[in-house]
C-alpha cells in the first residue's frame, strides 16, 4: 500500500507476530531467561503474564524457536479451550502414541512411563499454552496429575501458561490452590516506556527500510508513544494507520499533525449539539442500536483473533528460525530473580539451582538406569543396557562438563546413584568441598564402589 512511497521492502506494522521483526525489551528479556531456567531446572509450571498485545507470544515464539534441539521435545497449544480428555490427545498425538480406549488415569499412567524413557534418554518433554485464561477451570485442576510425573528427583514435564494478569484470578479459585502453590517460576511482561516504544518504532523501521529516510518525525513518535500507553499491538496499528494517511497526504515524513488526527478518527464522533425536541423512541432505537454495535465489534474481533491465532501458526511453519539472544548479565540477573522467587514461595532460603542437561557420557556408551537383574522397578525404570558389553574398570576418571552435576555423572560411572554414593565419591576427591556444586573442566576419579553400597542400592 504505502511500502514504495516510503522505500519499504515490506510492511512494518503487521500485527501478527513476525520473528523477523523480533523485539526484545529488558522485561521481554526476563521472561525469556525465566521460561529458560524453569525449563533447564525442570519446574513443573512456568507462569508468564503481561496486559493484551503487550508480545507474550512473541516471547513464546521466541522461546520455542531457540530450543529446536535434540534433547527437548515440546507442544505449542494455542487454543487452550479443551477437556482434560482432549489435552491428553493432544499430548498423545505429539508423542505418536494410541490413546484409543483408555481411560484418562490409564492415559496418565501411559505418558508417565513414556516420560521416564525420554528421562533416561536426556530429554525434556515442553508443554505451552498461550492465551491460558481460556481453559476451563476442570482441565486446569485436572492438570496438577501431571505434575505428579516425576522420578525421586526430577519432573518429567514442564508446562509453561502464557497469559493476561486475570488469570491470576482465576488460580486463585478455591479447586485450583494447590495448582498455584506448584508455580514457583513466574515472569512479568511490562509495556514499552517512552524511549523502548521509540526503539521498537525504530527496530522495525530497519528491517524494512531501503531509503534510509526516517518515516516519522520525532513529535509524531512521541505522540504514538503517549496514545499507545507502551503496548506494541497498539503502536503497530497506529503506525500503520498513520503511514497510510501520510501517504493520501503526501507526506513525508509522517508528523505530528497526521498521527492526531488518525487517533482523533479512531474515537467516537462527538456529538452535534442541538435543540431540536427527538421522539421518545429515539434513545431506546439509539440505545438498541449502540448494543447490536457493540455485539458485532466483539464479534469481529474474536473472529480476527482467532484468524490472527491460525496465521501466526501458519507462519511459524514458513519462518526461518530466528534465536532470540539474551545478553548474559541480563540473563544473570533473571535468573537469579526465578530463583528468590522461586525461595520465597517454597519458604525457603534460595539454592543454587540443580543443572541439567543432555550430555554423551564421556566413559563410552549411555547409561542406562535400572535394577541389576534386568526387571522393571516400580518407578518405571526400563533395564540396563547388557552389562557384558560394556564393562567398567575403575578407578575411573572424568572431567566435568557444562551443566553436569555429581548425580548425572555418578549414574554414568557405576550405572546408579543415590545420596551415599555421591558421599563416597567426595570422600574419594579432596577438591569436591559440596556434593551439588561441581566446577566445569574439574577432574574427578571415581573408584571402585564398595559391597556395602552395592548391596544397598
Amino acid at each position: 500500500m504505502y511500502n514504495a512511497y516510503y522505500q519499504f521492502a515490506r510492511e512494518p506494522f503487521n500485527i501478527t507476530p513476525d520473528p523477523a521483526f523480533l523485539y526484545l525489551s529488558p522485561t521481554h528479556r526476563e521472561a525469556l531467561a525465566t521460561i529458560t531456567y524453569g525449563i533447564e531446572n525442570r519446574k513443573a509450571f512456568i507462569l508468564v503474564t503481561g496486559d493484551v498485545g503487550t508480545g507474550k507470544t512473541s516471547v513464546l515464539r521466541a522461546f520455542l524457536q531457540d530450543i529446536k534441539r535434540d534433547d527437548i521435545r515440546y507442544i505449542y497449544i494455542i487454543n487452550p479451550n479443551l477437556t482434560f480428555q482432549e489435552f491428553l490427545e493432544k499430548i498423545f498425538r505429539e508423542l505418536e502414541l494410541e490413546a484409543e480406549g483408555l481411560t484418562t488415569a490409564q492415559r496418565v499412567e501411559k505418558l508417565h512411563r513414556v516420560l521416564v524413557d525420554e528421562y533416561v534418554r536426556g530429554r525434556n518433554f515442553v508443554v505451552v499454552i498461550d492465551e491460558a485464561q481460556n481453559m476451563p477451570v476442570e482441565t486446569i485442576e485436572s492438570m496438577r496429575l501431571l505434575s505428579n510425573l516425576e522420578t525421586s528427583t526430577y519432573k518429567l514435564i514442564q508446562i509453561v501458561f502464557a497469559a493476561p494478569p486475570e488469570f491470576e484470578e482465576i488460580l486463585d479459585h478455591p479447586r485450583l490452590q494447590s495448582l498455584k502453590q506448584r508455580i514457583a517460576v513466574r515472569a512479568r511482561i511490562l509495556p514499552l516506556s517512552a524511549g523502548e516504544t521509540a526503539e521498537y518504532i525504530r527496530h522495525r523501521l530497519s528491517v524494512v527500510s531501503t531509503g534510509g529516510e526516517p518515516a516519522f518525525t520525532p513529535s509524531a513518535v512521541k505522540m504514538i508513544a503517549a496514545e499507545a500507553k507502551g503496548i506494541p499491538r497498539v503502536i503497530n496499528i497506529l503506525c500503520d494507520g498513520a503511514l497510510a494517511a501520510g501517504l493520501r497526504a503526501r507526506e513525508k515524513p509522517v508528523d505530528a499533525k497526521i498521527v492526531r488526527d488518525v487517533i482523533a478518527n479512531q474515537e467516537p464522533a462527538a456529538t452535534t449539539k442541538g435543540t431540536a425536541v427527538r421522539p421518545s423512541w429515539v434513545p431506546v432505537a439509539v440505545g438498541l442500536l449502540t448494543v447490536l454495535v457493540v455485539a458485532l465489534i466483539f464479534m469481529l474481533h474474536k473472529a480476527f483473533d482467532v484468524l490472527e491465532q491460525h496465521k501466526a501458526q501458519i507462519a511459524k511453519l514458513r519462518q526461518p528460525i530466528v534465536r532470540a539472544k539474551v545478553a548474559p548479565v541480563l540473563r544473570e540477573q533473571a535468573l537469579l530473580k526465578a530463583k528468590q522467587a522461586e525461595a520465597e514461595v517454597a519458604g525457603q532460603p534460595p539454592t543454587a539451582p540443580s543443572e541439567q542437561g543432555a550430555t554423551k557420557d564421556p566413559f563410552g556408551a549411555p547409561a542406562a538406569l535400572g535394577k541389576r537383574d534386568g526387571s522393571r522397578d516400580s518407578a518405571g525404570w526400563g533395564p540396563p543396557a547388557d552389562r557384558s558389553k560394556r564393562a567398567k574398570q575403575f578407578p575411573r576418571k572424568a572431567v566435568v562438563r557444562k551443566d553436569d552435576t555429581l548425580f548425572r555423572m555418578t549414574v554414568r560411572a557405576y550405572g546408579f546413584s543415590n545420596d551415599r554414593v555421591m558421599e563416597f565419591v567426595k570422600q574419594n576427591n579432596p577438591s569436591i568441598k559440596d556434593v551439588t556444586k561441581i566446577e566445569e573442566g574439574a577432574m574427578i576419579v571415581f573408584p571402585p564402589l564398595d559391597e556395602s553400597l552395592k548391596e544397598k542400592r
